[in-house]
């Protein structure tokens, strides 16, 4: 998964000052023909990603909703 971090769209010239943050999510697609990789963008929609300012606070936010709960220890005494 690649994040991209920034104020605004890629490609836009910015004009001012952004106060906004978007952040875009691609999910790995396989490998080109050269064996490349390729990647698509994730429409998932992720409301808890609006307005973070840095690509640790990406990565932090995704770590929380991909928590799984941890599994009870198996007793093992007989």
């Amino acid at each position: 998964m690649l994040l991209s971090v920034g104020p605004g769209k890629k490609k836009q010239r910015a004009v001012g000052h952004f106060s906004h943050w978007q952040t875009q999510v691609f999910r790995y697609a396989g490998l080109t023909h050269t064996g490349r990789p390729r990647y698509q963008p994730d429409r998932t929609p992720r409301p808890y990603l609006h307005e973070l300012h840095s690509a640790a606070e990406v990565r932090r936010a995704l770590a929380q909703q991909q928590q799984w709960p941890k599994p009870q220890p198996v007793n093992t005494e007989k």
